[in-house]
């Protein structure tokens, strides 16, 4: 370690210079990394909603739309802004009248369609022309061409971030001892974020979640590498006096501890990797790789920073603002066993509610304190007009009468509203209902367009002909068609289908007759865009709505019931929607809930029996962090409402990985006061030791989280904060209050659990001359038992 720090130092120049180049190519990289704001796009590969989202996009035209509800205003008003709306270039189509589905209470349902989706020019424009019209209106928007959810995310954290920096500013002030440390944390810290960020470039994506919340996370969970190598530069200054041999031997104490520290925390996020969901390993990877960017920052360009500033330091320190907590030390372990007691209790009940959280799986359906503009909009339009929920099922190829089938078993269910598929498109043409996919002949056929027979009679004729070619050319088809007029069937989808092969020859049959050819135009353009919509290359699609919530017991019962009678009469077919996505998140949620909680939990057990070097202790440290999860979690029971899935395996990851730190700090003074002290006094001198580390991490931990809980509107990334600010609260009490209780209570047992190194450090002072050969004169004293453990 000497020798890497006393090469870092003497090479600073050239490391700062490679740091320079790292920031330019970072923040070229910045620029270069795509944000995934779709939670599906993480579920697995397997699942119906994974496999059904490729399938849509490479075969289905979605069309963009929006869904406005407008308040206290007259339906002729209404009418008036419907018409002029509909008017707008971009506009498909918008259907609006005085049924209840759009008008009732006052209140006006717009559902529009636009030509395009959120990156055609003509759509947005008209949809931004949409809502300065509605702007004067009490006008709600619940479903938007354009999502703002980025832009808005991006002006959140950056005002959350500029609020955690003074804080932060605040709290290393009281915490630090010289007021010129906080300048070199800050610059030490800039550079680790931008290099994180800047090498998410070799991710390509990354989702929004880490975007959001990985700067900040990224600042209260590493600010601890540069506070220990400053305080220890302080300490050796004050040895040594020299202030590059100094921080060389800082350096190289600094190393191993802050390696250390970093394993569990690194360890809790890597647990998240594990998930089938992939959306932990996109987090659990950005979180880890912050944590490495900000040891590599501290272990090379801090340094030269420090050397930097090491004047400024000298001048500039101050008195220390951090109180003695020696007589509360010695409270809480006057009232050990009270406390101990408390403990148990609060964290049985804790535990036993947290069991009896809610989750939830749709950002709409998170309960919040704080509902952003969307999910405002979306409960409010719920209340007037209903649930809207629709999913949708894909079948293989174009079976008509298996797709009608699956209609007819599908809307069959009461919680089932309304059902279409290009199987049951019905048409109104002379005011004649005709399903698209109905068989009728050619005198139907002349009927529905208005035409006279002749002409329907050469469209059968020329859809003989065309429809199916054989060696003669078609000629055979069209002598069955001649021989069986009267019976000989198509369907209006398989004569369009033909017609719009050979449009001109159909135009020039219709030339004559202006309203045959504006009926056949109009045919045209509903079944193309039916088609568009329902029909693709290899899949045909179907879509449902349910009346009924996006999740809960009562619509995920439907799911499993629709899967199973479905896929017995169909096994190829899949599943889309808000309501099948939160049913598979729901599925992986269960699988990923135990291995994440396990696994974080046996790394940092691991990781802590290595680095106490004792298999009694890490029972106590893991156990207490386990508790203040379970009572964190059972607050969303007892103030009665959800949380999303994934909020719960984020913050127990790092709650587990990251605040397991604060208990290994003050286990780690009091294993080395003990050497000299008995228990309880060896106790308080820890308590009192760790307690500026504690709170000095731990207060920036907690401020940037509630930060991100009281700034950011999101529901996701607001809950995440305030539930990550709480946890680590709780943490801390238990590290403070109930470890301290526990380590004296048990001091005695937990004190034989070390491993013992059977006088392995008189071998290791001869291992040199042991290797070279020298056995028989170094083992000459050795005792017998010392020869068999060299041995």
């Amino acid at each position: 370690m000497k020798k890497l720090a006393k090469f870092i130092v003497d090479q600073r120049k050239i490391i700062v210079l490679i740091f320079v180049a790292l920031i330019v190519f970072s923040v070229w990289g910045m620029s270069q990394v795509k944000i995934e704001y779709s939670i599906t796009t993480y579920l697995p590969a397997s699942t119906d909603t994974k496999k059904a989202i490729e399938i849509m996009e490479d075969e289905f035209v979605t069309y963009g739309t929006a869904t406005i509800m407008v308040r206290n205003i007259p339906y002729a008003e209404a009418e008036k802004l419907h018409d002029e709306i509909e008017a707008y270039e971009g506009v498909k189509s918008f259907e609006f009248n005085s049924t209840p589905d759009y008008y009732r209470n006052s209140c006006a349902l717009f559902n529009i369609t636009f030509d395009g989706d959120d990156e055609d020019e003509k759509s947005v424009q008209a949809y931004n022309k949409t809502v300065e019209l509605l702007s004067s209106y009490d006008a709600l928007v619940s479903v938007s061409l354009v999502d703002t959810m980025a832009d808005d995310l991006v002006r959140d954290i950056n005002f959350v971030l500029l609020l955690a920096i003074l804080i932060i500013i605040a709290v290393l002030i009281f915490t630090s001892k010289s007021f010129a440390e906080v300048g070199v944390f800050l610059i030490v810290f800039a550079v680790a974020a931008l290099l994180n960020m800047g090498t998410n470039f070799f991710f390509g994506t990354i989702s929004f979640i880490s975007n959001a919340v990985c700067v900040i996370l990224q600042l209260a969970l590493a600010i601890d590498y540069a506070i220990i190598l400053c305080h220890r530069f302080t300490e050796e200054k004050g040895l040594l006096g020299d202030s590059r041999a100094a921080i060389t031997e800082a350096l190289s104490k600094a190393i191993p501890e802050i390696c250390g520290s970093s394993l569990t925390t690194i360890a809790g996020l890597l647990a998240l990797t594990t998930m089938a969901l992939r959306l932990g390993a996109d987090l659990g990877l950005v979180l880890a790789k912050s944590i490495v960017c900000s040891m590599i920052t501290v272990f090379f360009f801090m340094p030269a920073v420090i050397l930097i500033f090491s004047k400024p330091i000298e001048k500039t320190r101050h008195r220390n603002f951090v109180p003695s907590v020696r007589p509360v030390a010695k409270a809480v372990i006057k009232f050990r066993y009270v406390i101990l007691a408390m403990f148990i209790a609060v964290v049985s009940v804790g535990t036993y509610f947290s069991f009896q959280t809610d989750y939830c799986y749709s950002m709409n359906s998170i309960d919040t304190s704080r509902p952003s503009a969307s999910q405002i909009a979306a409960w409010e339009t719920e209340k007037v007009f209903g649930v809207t929920n629709q999913f949708v099922i894909l079948v293989p190829g174009q079976d008509y009468e298996e797709q009608l089938a699956i209609i007819r078993m599908v809307e069959a269910y009461d919680e089932i509203d309304e059902a279409l598929g290009i199987a049951n498109v019905e048409l109104t043409l002379n005011a004649q209902d005709v399903y698209l996919t109905e068989q009728i002949n050619y005198r139907r056929f002349a009927k529905l367009l208005a035409v006279d027979e002749s002409v329907a009679d050469k469209i059968f004729t020329a859809y003989a002909f065309f429809s199916k070619p054989d060696s003669k050319g078609g000629i055979e088809e069209v002598a069955l068609y001649e021989a069986n007029k009267n019976i000989y069937t198509a369907s209006l989808l398989q004569l369009c289908d033909c017609a719009f092969d050979h449009d001109d020859f159909i135009t020039a049959n219709l030339y004559s007759n202006a309203d045959a050819l504006e009926s056949y135009e109009d045919l045209r353009d509903t079944v193309q865009d039916a088609e568009d919509q329902l029909i693709g290359k290899n899949y045909s699609r179907m879509l449902f709505n349910i009346n009924g919530k996006v999740e809960g017991k009562e619509t995920f019962a439907l799911i499993h019931r629709l899967l199973s009678e479905v896929k017995a009469f169909c096994p190829e077919a899949i599943f889309a929607g808000d309501s099948m996505s939160s049913y598979d998140l729901n599925q992986s949620f269960a699988e990923d809930n135990v291995k994440v909680s396990v696994l974080t939990i046996l790394f940092v057990f691991v990781i802590l029996l290595f680095t106490i070097k004792s298999w009694g202790l890490p029972f106590p440290l893991v156990l207490t962090i386990q508790g203040a999860i379970f009572i964190n979690f059972a607050f969303f029971p007892l103030m009665g409402s959800n949380v999303f899935f994934f909020v719960y395996l984020i913050v127990s990851a790092i709650q587990m990985g990251a605040t397991i730190d604060y208990a290994i700090v003050t286990t780690g003074r009091y294993v080395e006061f003990r050497k000299s002290m008995e228990s309880k006094e060896a106790m308080a001198e820890a308590v009192n030791a760790a307690f500026p580390t504690i709170i000095t991490s731990g207060s920036i931990m907690v401020a940037a989280s509630f930060l991100i809980g009281v700034v950011v509107e999101n529901p996701l990334i607001a809950t995440l904060g305030n539930c990550l600010g709480r946890g680590v609260i709780i943490s801390i009490l238990g590290v403070l209050l109930v470890i301290p209780s526990m380590l004296v209570i048990f001091d005695k047992p937990l004190m034989k659990t070390f491993f013992r190194k059977k006088e392995r450090r008189k071998i290791f002072k001869r291992l040199p001359a042991i290797i070279t050969g020298g056995i028989a004169q170094q083992t000459e004293s050795v005792t017998e038992e010392e020869g068999k453990n060299e041995n």
